[in-house]
């Protein structure tokens, strides 16, 4: 599923920063630029006796034009569909904006 934010504060508030830091997210904006999550503050992680403990760290979003993820159209390759959102009712929606704003959404060549 692709999840569309309406700003930086929504993805903040969805992407815990322990699966930011995992890789579950890929992160590119409205231009179709790849971002990079940079850590403000760390995860923490702890044990006491036989229990683990997770803290949420922070971290902000950074376009890194030496990115090593995916560009966006190979992202897009592997989305089934778009979250319900105020902005798009499909994935063919996206691609359009996104194709007007310069963004390479489907296969080049």
């Amino acid at each position: 599923m692709l999840f569309i934010a309406n700003d930086e504060a929504a993805v903040y508030r969805s992407c815990e920063a322990i699966d930011v830091e995992s890789g579950v997210y890929k992160f590119y904006d409205h231009n179709g630029n790849a971002l990079k999550p940079v850590f403000d503050a760390p995860v923490k992680r702890g044990k006491w006796w036989s229990l683990w403990s997770i803290g949420s760290g922070v971290y902000h979003l950074e376009v890194d034009p030496e990115s090593s993820e995916d560009p966006l159209w190979v992202s897009l390759l592997e989305v089934r569909d778009v979250e319900p959102n105020e902005r798009f009712a499909s994935l063919e929606e996206l691609k359009t904006f996104m194709k007007e704003r310069g963004a390479v959404v489907d296969t080049p060549g």
